[in-house]
């Protein structure tokens, strides 16, 4: 090839023009974003699945607690106990005991609450040991559990969104109204003691703003055997 050749062919050679330069960069950057946008959305779904079923599970052990407890009373009342006074926030009951001598096989009285806690993690359900079995009756020194530490969420720790409750509710029924709402029928009337109990359990991912429900909804109603 001679010089004339070569000088030729570098003088035709062309690079990128300015516009070829940025619609180049326009494609790289929207496969960049659309891979970003897929990645955080994959991770928000693996998020909220993972805490939804979490969730499901501790307030289903959370449910049979409670449920354990109450309906294997031989008394409970829902009124104000511990430091709670905020009227079907809180529940007291009385355990059978094992029979025997000695602490473990006497009676005890527990109150069951919602704390409203502004600060985080949020609200908490507590439970704690009373000496009487009375209205307003506050809480043994060192006796008060969280209930919502049973288990703690790999998800939660993950996200700095620990366990709290919201919407607690512990509400006797008197009766079983008639299709008219009135509980005037004597037939209708419950004679043992009948507790509707519901809870909204939450680690800060799975909520229902517009329905006010914060987190998995637990609802159950529920009797003394004893």
């Amino acid at each position: 090839m001679t010089a004339r050749s070569l000088v030729g062919l570098l003088r035709d050679a062309r690079g990128f023009t300015l516009l070829e330069a940025v619609v180049t960069s326009a494609i790289f950057m929207t496969i960049v974003f659309g891979m970003m946008t897929l990645y955080t959305t994959s991770q928000q779904a693996y998020n909220y699945g993972t805490s939804q079923a979490y969730l499901q599970r501790v307030g289903t052990l959370l449910q049979e607690r409670i449920q354990r407890e109450l309906v294997g009373s031989i008394a409970l009342q829902t009124v104000d106990c511990g430091p709670n006074s905020t009227a079907n926030l809180s529940v007291m009951y009385v355990t059978p005991g094992a029979g025997g001598s000695g602490a473990a096989g006497s009676q005890r009285i527990f109150c069951l609450w919602q704390q409203t806690i502004s600060t985080p993690p949020g609200p908490q359900l507590f439970r704690c040991q009373l000496t009487n079995f009375a209205v307003g009756d506050t809480c043994q020194s060192g006796t008060t559990e969280n209930m919502l530490t049973l288990t703690q969420s790999q998800i939660s720790t993950q996200i700095d969104a620990p366990l709290r409750v919201a919407n607690t509710q512990f509400m006797r029924v008197a009766c079983l109204p008639a299709s008219s709402g009135s509980c005037g029928d004597p037939g209708r009337q419950v004679v043992s003691p009948l507790v509707d109990v519901r809870f909204d359990l939450s680690d800060g991912v799975n909520f229902n703003a517009q329905a006010a429900i914060n987190g998995l909804r637990f609802a159950f109603s529920l009797t003394p055997r004893n």
